[in-house]
């Protein structure tokens, strides 16, 4: 019997080129050279903000599907 190994070759493969990113930092701000080892994401500026979006519980409840029994 002849097994096809191809597949989880090219997945292992990606997974190899892929693994870097997962330990990627990103800076946004004034002085992009130096950033905080312990951050991944770290914002910097004197007058701007980031605003993250709220929205009600009630707008995600009829997405859920419902269990009766």
């Amino acid at each position: 019997m002849k097994h096809n190994y191809a597949p989880s070759l090219l997945l292992g493969f990606l997974l190899l080129l892929l693994a870097p990113a997962a330990f990627a930092q990103l800076k946004v701000g004034d002085n992009p050279g130096t950033i905080n080892k312990a951050s991944v994401l770290e914002l910097e500026s004197g007058h701007q903000g980031l605003l993250l979006p709220r929205i009600a519980d009630t707008t995600l409840s009829p997405s859920i599907p419902r269990l009766t029994g």
